[in-house]
């Protein structure tokens, strides 16, 4: 999609503007994907430690 642009006929004002919201898009579902895996690490760690506890108890 870059090259695209830079193929458009825009001002570089427009480019460099539709450059930072391709960016922000990029970025927030990067950032949303690395979310998600540390929730879900995170939440296996619960668990192991809920079963360690589990078992240090009984």
């Amino acid at each position: 999609r870059l090259k695209d642009l830079e193929r458009d006929s825009l001002t570089e004002k427009e480019c460099v503007k539709e450059k930072l919201n391709l960016l922000h898009e990029f970025l927030q579902t990067e950032i949303k994907n690395q979310l998600c895996d540390l929730e879900t690490k995170l939440h296996k760690e619960e668990l192991s430690e809920e079963g360690y506890l589990a078992k240090v108890k009984s």
